[in-house]
């Protein structure tokens, strides 16, 4: 049964797209903006994370955390139609603050030029998912005074998904 690896599954599937199309989508945007008032570098692959607390990290970063699990059980019996909710956060620094809010726009655009509408199948084990931004918050810019001087300023987006998951039982 599936299901039972099915928030694991879902979080690697995110991670695993944006890792894939987050570059191409960062050069539309650098692209559509035509000016190189900031950087819009895509994240390296070990700056990808699933977990919240991240020390020690090379920005920018992607955190990609699930939330919770609403199995539907109303659907009935004969598949697994859940609705997973997961969070997605991008932390970017910058030595300007208003570049640094900027830049969070840029990646913000394209993370859910990204995830909006991505779909997932697994043919193998009868498996769809597709994503859906809900929403989409702004931190505070924040003084970096502990870590690396360079860019003393921090901000972050944090898009909320709803990934629909279907499964035939078999």
């Amino acid at each position: 049964m599936a299901s039972q690896n099915l928030v694991e599954y879902t979080v690697n599937q995110l991670i695993d797209h944006m890792q894939t199309n987050l570059p191409t989508a960062l050069a539309d945007v650098r692209t559509d903006r035509i000016d190189a008032l900031v950087t819009t570098e895509p994240p390296q692959n070990s700056s990808y994370f699933i977990y919240e607390k991240i020390i020690g990290y090379k920005t920018p970063a992607i955190v990609t955390v699930a939330t919770d699990v609403d199995f539907r059980l109303a659907r009935g019996p004969n598949s697994v139609s859940a609705l997973i909710g997961v969070v997605v956060s991008c932390v970017v620094e910058d030595r300007i603050a208003n570049n640094l809010t900027i830049k969070t726009y840029r990646y913000s655009d394209a993370l859910y030029s990204v995830l909006n509408r991505a779909q997932f199948t697994d043919d193998v084990n009868l498996r769809k998912s597709i994503v859906k931004v809900t929403r989409m918050d702004f931190s505070r810019t924040v003084e970096n005074v502990s870590q690396d001087t360079s860019n003393p300023f921090r901000k972050e987006v944090m898009l909320t998904l709803e990934v629909e998951h279907y499964e035939n039982e078999v």
